[in-house]
């Protein structure tokens, strides 16, 4: 069963980055695409109260076959390359919501673009893309500013950058991503960025494995960082998986007061073509005054994010699969 793509697009100069990274998808997980445009309907009590029933008025006919006709325009650029292209134009009076509802139904994941708006202005303005990766029970590829590098030409995802952080749900992104890649076609990065240890480390007998390089010896003890250690460990325990799979796997151990900057920096320090990572979903106030791993990385990567939260974090297996 091919893996439905979802790829919303809005007429603006960031759909050819949504296209082009969906077109990468597609041939990759010999996957169909499905391109939509949503048009915001106006929110009067008469469209409220048609929304409540299940009908939106639908936009002027001039509108709406202009939008159509830009959708299969698009659409047959991308029909050459051997899989499915459909199109989709309607109206919503929640453009978000009609979104998260479609890939419900209708998607495995979602590949959208963003502009790349400040934390700040995200957290009181919100925007569909924002609302859709907390809220899709579907990973979403977000497409950042930043990678529009490749924009008119055919692009390549080989090389993947996997962030893990010891966590749930960072395992749930790898488990997600690997439910959908085919086998031996990835060169995985595995990642951890751990706490500075401070000088000299911990004291732990020796010998310890693997620790001669990073480590002082005293007095017949061997002074490690030992969060380094035990992420190493544990990455290598999850490339064995992969390795298995027929992937070619690095690991990397990272010490870094700055987890989002370290992986950014590994997207052109490591040459990768994607970043698949976890986010814990939250939005609003509470992420503009905390901060958030991911959507650091979301909105400044140079490569596409392969993003699952906790809504998306289950098996993505429909029934009878």
């Amino acid at each position: 069963m091919s893996i439905r793509l979802l790829v919303p697009l809005d007429g603006s100069d960031k759909d050819p980055r949504a296209l082009q990274v969906a077109d990468a998808f597609a041939r990759l997980l010999d996957g169909d695409l499905r391109l939509i445009r949503l048009l915001e309907a106006p929110a009067t009590k008469v469209s409220a109260g048609l929304a409540i029933l299940g009908a939106v008025p639908e936009p002027a006919p001039a509108a709406h076959a202009d939008i159509d006709r830009q959708l299969r325009e698009s659409a047959a650029k991308l029909s050459g390359s051997g899989y499915k292209v459909t199109t989709d134009v309607a109206a919503a009076t929640d453009v978000s919501s009609e979104l998260l509802r479609r890939a419900e139904l209708d998607a495995d994941i979602v590949i959208m673009a963003t502009r790349g708006p400040g934390t700040v202005a995200r957290a009181f303005l919100g925007s569909v893309a924002d609302i859709v990766v907390r809220k899709s029970s579907r990973p979403v590829v977000i497409v950042p500013p930043g990678a529009r590098y490749g924009v008119g030409n055919r692009i390549e995802l080989k090389r993947v950058l996997v962030p893990l952080d010891g966590s749930r749900m960072s395992m749930a992104a790898i488990d997600r991503f690997l439910e959908h890649a085919p086998t031996g076609k990835f060169e995985y990065v595995l990642m951890q960025a751990v706490r500075q240890e401070g000088t000299g480390g911990h004291v732990m007998p020796e010998p310890v494995r693997g620790s001669k390089d990073r480590g002082l010896s005293s007095e017949g003890n061997t002074v490690l960082h030992v969060q380094a250690e035990q992420a190493e460990t544990h990455l290598h325990e999850l490339a064995s998986r992969c390795s298995a799979r027929g992937d070619i796997v690095a690991v990397r151990v990272v010490e870094s007061t700055d987890p989002a900057g370290a992986i950014l920096a590994a997207v052109r320090g490591e040459l990768v073509d994607l970043i698949v990572m976890s986010t814990h979903g939250e939005g609003g106030l509470r992420r503009a005054l905390h901060g958030s791993v991911a959507n650091r990385v979301a909105r400044e990567s140079e490569v596409p994010v392969f993003l699952v939260t906790p809504e998306s974090a289950g098996s993505s297996r429909r029934p009878g699969e």
